[in-house]
């Protein structure tokens, strides 16, 4: 968290945070109505570097090298399906 976004987070915050969803996914799993109900799904991102070319730039037509600029976006990817069916469903994103 605070190499990309320089928030810091203490680990007693962190976990509070997880209790809190646990507790409420927990609430949930008591109120489904039956198996078909549940849901399972993920998602996990990455930062990855992006090189973008500054095309305003007049050195850029000669050497685009020395136009180019590194950012970070973050990739998502995300996985959900059905409990205890094969059939998936996949979702991927960069940036917002």
């Amino acid at each position: 968290m605070k190499e990309h976004y320089g928030i810091e987070a203490s680990s007693s915050m962190v976990r509070l945070i997880t209790q809190k969803h646990a507790s409420r996914i927990a609430k949930l799993k008591k109120e489904a109505v039956s198996q078909e109900a549940i849901i399972i799904s993920e998602t996990d991102g990455s930062m990855v570097p992006i090189v973008e070319i500054d095309k305003i730039d007049k050195q850029a037509k000669k050497d685009t090298r020395k136009a180019r600029k590194v950012c970070w976006k973050e990739a998502k990817l995300s996985l959900a399906r059905g409990n205890d069916r094969a059939n998936r469903f996949y979702a991927g994103s960069i940036g917002t």
